[in-house]
């Protein structure tokens, strides 16, 4: 539970590791695999060219999120994000990117420390 009392249950880890470190893997539960393409005619009203690609960085990583609890997992590791961007020559204002992100969506839950359970 978070300090407000609400649950965590739709907390999701993203991992670019094979595990999260401190816990153990329960189940896999399938692979996730997101495609983003977005276009801006006018980076400057995105606040730039670098904002607008955060931003659909950030979009593309609530989607892994959605999807990971979709499949009920808690955790995504594995995870990849490829991406894709051109400018048009016009002024350098018009923007296109595509990004690929991918990875394993898991359950996990805390690792327990040898030798932990006998101190008790």
């Amino acid at each position: 539970a978070n300090g407000d009392g609400s649950s965590d249950a739709s907390v999701v880890i993203l991992s670019p590791l094979p595990y999260v470190p401190g816990s153990v893997i329960e189940n896999h539960v399938g692979r996730v695999e997101v495609i983003l393409i977005r276009e801006t005619m006018d980076v400057s009203h995105e606040g730039g060219a670098s904002s607008f690609v955060s931003r659909v960085m950030m979009e593309a990583q609530s989607m892994l999120r959605s999807k990971t609890l979709a499949f009920g997992g808690n955790a995504l590791i594995g995870m990849e994000m490829h991406r894709f961007e051109t400018q048009r020559s016009n002024n350098r204002m018009q923007v296109y990117i595509v990004i690929i992100a991918s990875g394993d969506a898991v359950v996990i839950g805390p690792a327990s420390t040898f030798g932990r359970e006998e101190e008790e």
